[in-house]
């Protein structure tokens, strides 16, 4: 019930398209069942995402990259399609225990760098701040 009332919410508002794209692809992960095919290799230290891929409905979600389990660094790609038309990107590189994330999406409405630890300054201010910041991006 809590999914149907988020998704009631988010399709009354005036999001912009990106934000409605992600929404529904996280919504239809959550409701239904998801499958997905991935190459994942171990060699020593190195961890390697060859791909992980999930297609739910019309989004497409694609993983790869390396983990060094010595050093504790990730480098990783995530890319997210919509009728084979990629719309976001995650970028998520160092050290696991603050990572770096860039998030673009590719009509730049969410464009956002920033460390792991960092997060408590991007939700400061609470949802209101949030909201704000995403009718801002309209």
């Amino acid at each position: 019930n809590s999914i149907k009332f988020v998704k009631l919410i988010l399709n009354n508002i005036n999001l912009p398209e990106t934000y409605k794209k992600l929404s529904n692809f996280i919504i239809s992960i959550l409701e239904e069942d998801t499958f997905f095919v991935g190459k994942i290799t171990l060699d020593r230290e190195l961890l390697t995402i060859n791909y992980f891929d999930l297609t739910k409905n019309e989004l497409d979600f694609n993983l790869k990259g390396t983990y060094n389990l010595k050093s504790n660094i990730v480098d990783i790609i995530v890319k997210l399609d919509s009728n084979k038309e990629n719309f976001m990107e995650f970028k998520i590189t160092d050290n696991v225990k603050n990572p770096y994330i860039q998030i673009l999406s590719n009509d730049n409405s969410i464009n956002y760098n920033f460390f792991l630890n960092d997060i408590e300054k991007i939700l400061e201010g609470g949802i209101d701040n949030i909201l704000k910041n995403i009718m801002a991006n309209e």
